[in-house]
């Protein structure tokens, strides 16, 4: 489903249990999302990476990791709740089977991408590398064995064994080519190029991580193609200057109090110190 309006609820009092307290702070809000792309903006510590998590909750979005439920005692109704489940519970968020600009229809997949799937992904590839070089290993081993006198046959059978064993070591290396691991940020960026699809929503937590500006330019215009041409909605949380530029994006900066949609990407605080390292390298 796409994501047409989220709203927040006023929760009542200053709690102090992660996640309500990121809820209750935002206060009563609601947005309208109107652009295929769109950036939940703050600082670190700000709470946009709790609410992507909220959200993805709350739609039951497909994710690799699983998430903390911050399991508590509830000592109002005698028994454990999850605080993840009672914030779900409390938003609001209003769905459509087809977004505004186009008549596509729904979208296939629905999907949260944190760092953690994106650490997973290199991961695996080193751990299968990892498993191919024991594997090579241990067959080269059983070859030298018999190279140092252990096989205890005939030379006409030993030479027989040999050949055989040679053989099939050379047709398991065959099967069990390492993968190539590149950097880290090269290695995110071929994950994205992956995994992004079209006809799908995507809920994206700081996806520059790791990527340099030039990866973080393509990435950026990748989702940019996928949003506007290929039917997919992304809602990103990030304060990477290339993700806000998006043209067309809408962002709910969660700094602001009451929370606000930001028109000028430019004027938020972290992009300042842009501005200001950039104006002194010309100045």
């Amino acid at each position: 489903m796409f994501v047409k309006r989220i709203i927040f609820p006023d929760i009542e009092g200053n709690s102090r249990s992660y996640p309500v307290n990121v809820i209750s702070k935002l206060g009563k809000t609601e947005f309208n999302i109107n652009s295929p792309v769109t950036l939940i903006y703050g600082s670190n510590g700000s709470g946009k990476s709790t609410l992507l998590n909220i959200i993805a909750h709350k739609l039951n979005c497909d994710r690799e990791t699983k998430i903390d439920p911050k399991v508590t005692y509830d000592y109002r109704i005698g028994r454990a709740i999850s605080l993840f489940d009672e914030v779900s519970q409390r938003i609001d968020i209003v769905t459509s089977n087809t977004f505004d600009y186009d008549d596509k229809g729904q979208p296939e997949n629905q999907r949260l991408i944190t760092s953690a799937e994106v650490l997973n992904y290199i991961a695996r590839k080193v751990d299968h590398n990892s498993k191919v070089s024991v594997a090579i290993n241990t067959k080269v081993n059983r070859i030298n064995s018999w190279k140092w006198g252990e096989y205890d046959g005939s030379i006409s059978e030993g030479s027989a064994y040999l050949k055989k064993i040679t053989e099939r070591d050379a047709s398991a290396r065959i099967s069990m080519h390492e993968k190539n691991i590149q950097s880290n940020g090269e290695e995110i960026f071929e994950y994205f190029a992956e995994i992004l699809e079209s006809n799908s929503l995507y809920l994206l937590d700081e996806p520059e991580n790791c990527l340099s500006p030039i990866f973080q330019q393509r990435l950026a215009e990748c989702i940019t193609d996928l949003a506007y041409e290929y039917n997919s909605q992304f809602i990103i949380a990030s304060h990477s200057p290339f993700f806000l530029s998006i043209e067309g994006a809408q962002i709910i900066n969660i700094d602001a109090y009451p929370v606000e949609c930001c028109k000028d990407w430019r004027k938020l605080e972290n992009m300042r110190p842009y501005f200001e390292l950039f104006g002194d390298i010309k100045g």
